[in-house]
């Protein structure tokens, strides 16, 4: 849920301009730091010339367009390789949008701990441990799929069939990953096999 925010000095943008400008700040947001469009919100601010000063000038005197661009994430969601490229493709895009930039134009990324913003009234922190929580519900089987005790068939062996049923009637899963959770629930399973590896061979008696 990135906000991206440009301000721009001294360059009196048209709408088409403008409109372009967040499509491509919102395309670059997703394509390098993996945001999700849907969710990133870009105000674009143009400001007065003689409010704005570069190295004690005012940008009314130099002619010049100026420009910031700050956008804010989540702490911890992307590397600092990809805040470095963003921060480069942007000041490329607001290079080629506005011509004659000042070089003295920054781009920010701005990192806020996920339990102090968010939105819809939820923290991103919120958010990320009702994710965590609503797998593990859902993961759980009914209880009148799976037996208390390992089932097994006549020979004694794991029925695995019976498991591989009742894993592709499990809702929201994959067969991986419920087949991984299902075998899981055979309790000690690993313990039983290694106990069985140090214990003696018998010879087979005949029936």
């Amino acid at each position: 849920m990135p906000y991206l925010d440009i301000r721009i000095a001294n360059a009196n943008l048209d709408e088409s301009t403008r409109c372009r400008l967040g499509r491509r700040g919102t395309a670059l947001l997703q394509e390098i730091l993996g945001k999700r469009p849907e969710l990133t919100a870009v105000s674009i601010t143009d400001l007065p010339a003689s409010s704005w000063m570069v190295g004690e000038r005012l940008q009314s005197d130099s002619g010049r367009p100026a420009a910031h661009a700050e956008v804010t994430i989540t702490a911890g969601t992307n590397t600092p390789e990809q805040q470095a490229r963003f921060i480069a493709e942007t000041a490329a895009l607001l290079k080629e949008t506005l011509p004659g930039l000042h070089e003295a134009t920054y781009v920010v990324v701005r990192e806020i701990a996920a339990t102090s913003w968010g939105y819809d009234g939820l923290t991103q922190d919120a958010r990320k441990r009702g994710r965590a929580q609503a797998p593990e519900e859902s993961a759980r089987p009914p209880a009148e799929l799976l037996p208390a005790e390992p089932r097994r068939s006549a020979s004694g062996a794991i029925d695995t069939p019976f498991y591989i049923a009742q894993a592709q009637r499990l809702r929201n899963e994959t067969l991986h990953d419920a087949l991984r959770r299902l075998f899981a629930a055979i309790v000690g399973l690993p313990v039983r096999l290694h106990a069985l590896r140090r214990r003696p061979v018998r010879p087979l008696r005949p029936c």
